[in-house]
């Protein structure tokens, strides 16, 4: 994680599109505990309006960053709001809601994200969390509705992330 913000840190001199850049240093952000919400308040301030899903929730989010129970509720309503049912925003609204220590609330967006809108960034389901979401068992039901497990049974492959326990049906993520 040092080595991604000392890189980071260095690519804002660099000229060009940063939207991607700080989209992904938010993600580093949202999953740290060192993270401080006048931090994270500064690092939504640089988002621009046009960087897709996230630039939808930061407007919402910014006000409330300092108080969790606020900024949860205001998560909350975004969750059932209709304007908001895609992938990316659900897979935002779910890094949002573990940084605000909402693990129910994370893997509802989660789920949705993937299983009910069919989210196809499978990569970003094992960025790092704040909280063990991956040890969740909603999180297995998740791997299981997306076709992952039989993938991983089928290839053997079961990546960093997740193994097979022994006796077979069952397994495990970190």
């Amino acid at each position: 994680m040092d080595d991604a913000e000392a890189e980071y840190a260095r690519s804002r001199s660099l000229s060009g599109e940063h939207g991607l850049v700080d989209s992904m240093a938010l993600l580093r952000s949202l999953s740290s505990r060192a993270t401080d919400p006048a931090s994270l308040r500064a690092q939504l301030g640089t988002l621009s309006r046009d960087q897709g899903p996230v630039a939808v929730l930061k407007d919402a989010v910014i006000a409330d960053v300092e108080h969790r129970e606020a900024a949860l509720t205001t998560l909350h309503r975004l969750f059932i709001d209709e304007t908001m049912q895609n992938s990316g925003v659900m897979l935002w609204l779910a890094g949002f809601a573990d940084y605000f220590d909402d693990p129910d609330l994370a893997l509802a967006a989660l789920r949705r994200a993937y299983v009910d809108f069919g989210g196809t960034n499978l990569g970003m389901i094992w960025r790092p969390y704040r909280n063990p979401l991956r040890n969740d068992p909603r999180f297995k039901d998740i791997l299981r509705d997306v076709g992952l497990v039989d993938y991983f049974r089928d290839s053997g492959n079961w990546g960093d992330y997740c193994r097979p326990i022994s006796g077979g049906a069952d397994f495990e993520c970190n």
